[in-house]
């Protein structure tokens, strides 16, 4: 994710993982500052941050950073502190010019001894704040990190391990796709561990019942990406469920690798896998196989949990920031652009053409007397007639053009590089497949009709608000005479 922020600030020996949670704090709290801080010589020590209103101290003095631990001494919590002199003292880079806000102070600590802190800035608010479910999560995984810094570095191979992870972690960001994480993992690996078969299986969004095959590449085709299997009594899933690394060889066991009774005709032989943790508890696991007996060592064992910390948790958070994205972008309904999205992506395509020039064509649809269908035969069939008309819409546009609900029964097309006439056909064939359709569900059936309007950019509108505003005005042309029509917008709708 490219960095908006008016300050970046990278400190040497900085671990890959606080580049992926400062990212991932920009695309939760775009317009906060955060810092990540690590315990050095009695004192603390800014390693990376992302600066807005805000610049944080380079460091903390040790006895300063002591006092904000709990009253008791026995453990460490998150805080929020308003910015009174003594914390802007503390934490700015400039006391004097620090200015408002609150500070939500997590510190990181392994056994009660403080590894390092994060700090986030806020000027949205003190609910704003507070209402940030993320903090502990991600000072958590902070945590995991600071805690393996230490244990890589006695383990064999370090300095190969260490710049392949910081290469491949420095090109993908949290919103990078799932897969570009796993095939990090497998470049992470590549040189360092032997292996045959290379898999990477997480619990299904859905479920805690079955595992997902995410990623696999290997001599075995048994079983593919999207494969879902139980978890008890296979090395795979076993791996999962006791939640601590397993290795051994496939014959002295009576578990199966990933189906039991799977091991009839295989070529591998060994075993060595660990589980994916996100605060504790396993989310998925990394495994790899041999062909070969006793292929690996608990120094082979302690890398690649070495390597799961460090980017199998990366992945867990892609994945569910793709699932959350999805939800946040998709109609739930429809499966098409939620109203949102859509406008975002109209507004990116009009920017685009004022570049390029290719020219754009929008077309405004609503369903011709719709109300009538909810109060004859409810608001289910309702919904699947909306459900119904998203799927003849989406399969009688192109690939590179978009759909989306703009809300009710609306719904919007962007046709790129085409103008009105040339998207005539496309209107058309739209306006058709609905009209010969009939919507049958449950008992129920009906047929509709559609009334489109089209505008093109930049004939008709010069931005966004123009843009819509003609086409929503040629809609209502077509609904004024009976619908069941297109329409391209003109100044003669416009006056009439």
């Amino acid at each position: 994710m490219p960095s908006t922020t008016s300050g970046n600030i990278n400190k040497g020996n900085v671990l890959p993982g606080m580049e992926i949670v400062l990212n991932l704090l920009e695309s939760l709290l775009p317009d906060s500052s955060y810092a990540i801080y690590q315990s050095q010589a009695q004192e603390l020590v800014l390693q990376s941050s992302r600066e807005k209103k805000w610049r944080f101290a380079e460091r903390i003095a040790g006895k300063t950073a002591a006092a904000m631990q709990t009253a008791d001494q026995t453990e460490w919590i998150p805080e929020l502190t308003t910015l009174t002199p003594t914390v802007s003292k503390l934490l700015a880079a400039s006391p004097g010019k620090a200015g408002a806000g609150q500070i939500l102070i997590r510190p990181l600590v392994d056994n009660h001894t403080l590894l390092g802190l994060l700090a986030i800035h806020n000027t949205a608010g003190v609910e704003s704040i507070l209402s940030f479910p993320g903090a502990e999560g991600i000072g958590g995984l902070l945590e995991n990190w600071l805690k393996r810094e230490h244990e890589l570095k006695e383990l064999h191979n370090y300095q190969a391990l260490m710049s392949n992870l910081v290469e491949q972690t420095t090109q993908l960001d949290i919103t990078s796709p799932a897969i570009d994480w796993c095939r990090s993992i497998v470049s992470a690996i590549s040189g360092i561990l032997p292996y045959d078969q290379l898999s990477i299986s997480l619990y299904d969004s859905h479920s805690t019942e079955y595992l997902k095959i995410a990623f696999t590449t290997g001599i075995d085709k048994s079983f593919g990406v999207g494969h879902e299997f139980e978890l008890p009594n296979v090395w795979h899933g076993e791996i999962c469920l006791q939640n601590k690394p397993l290795t051994g060889n496939l014959a002295d066991s009576c578990m199966g690798r990933i189906d039991q009774g799977d091991l009839q005709g295989t070529k591998l032989r060994s075993i060595m896998g660990v589980p994916i943790v996100e605060s504790g508890t396993a989310r998925g696991s990394l495994v790899l196989e041999s062909k070969q007996l006793n292929c690996y060592t608990l120094d082979d064992v302690a890398v690649l949990e070495s390597i799961a910390q460090l980017h199998g948790t990366a992945l867990i958070w892609a994945a569910r920031y793709q699932e959350e994205h999805a939800i946040a972008t998709i109609d739930g309904l429809t499966e098409l652009f939620n109203h949102r999205s859509f406008m975002e992506r109209l507004n990116e395509e009009l920017e685009r053409n004022t570049r390029y020039g290719e020219g754009l064509t929008f077309l405004m649809l609503d369903l011709d007397h719709f109300k009538a269908v909810n109060d004859t035969y409810g608001h289910l069939h309702g919904d699947h007639v909306l459900s119904e008309t998203a799927q003849l819409i989406k399969s009688s546009i192109r690939l590179a053009d978009t759909a989306g609900r703009i809300g009710g029964e609306e719904f919007g097309v962007i046709i790129i590089n085409a103008t009105k006439q040339q998207s005539r056909s496309t209107a058309e064939r739209i306006k058709n497949s609905i009209a010969d359709h009939l919507f049958k569900s449950d008992g129920a059936e009906c047929r509709l009709t559609v009334s489109i309007g089209m505008s093109e950019y930049p004939t008709d509108g010069r931005n966004l608000r123009e843009i819509i505003q003609r086409a929503d005005q040629a809609m209502y042309y077509v609904k004024g005479r009976g619908g069941n029509s297109v329409a391209s917008y003109s100044h003669r709708i416009e006056r009439q």
